[in-house]
């Protein structure tokens, strides 16, 4: 399942990024699109390092690779209520698209509710 997830994440996200950037961002307030763009960047960042847990080939060091892992089981929950406030900042079909990212990265991601 992690694996679905991280094939699809990706797509979610570059769904939201170019409607952010193309229809959003500039008919938001400021302050707005910098929370959606925040959620965006650690969305994106929260894949990254998934992706380095959960492909096995990456040339890292056992202990690097746990240090990524307690570093993200540990920020776990103060980063995903960051992301679901950035993304009540976005609108329509980037909020929809970082709203399905965000639960299939909690849900299916290493570390997650699985």
């Amino acid at each position: 399942m992690e694996i679905v997830a991280l094939a699809v994440v990706p797509l979610l996200l570059i769904t939201a990024w170019r409607g952010w950037i193309k229809n959003i961002r500039a008919r938001l307030p400021a302050w707005r699109s910098g929370l959606g763009l925040a959620a965006l960047v650690l969305l994106s960042l929260n894949w990254v390092a998934a992706a380095f847990l959960v492909i096995p080939e990456q040339p890292m060091h056992y202990a690097t690779r746990a240090n990524l892992w307690w570093i993200m089981v540990y920020l776990e929950p103060e980063l995903a209520i960051s992301e679901v406030v950035g993304i009540f900042a976005l609108q329509r079909a980037p909020r929809i698209a970082a709203a399905f990212a965000l639960v299939l990265t909690r849900l299916c991601g290493p570390g997650g509710y699985n």
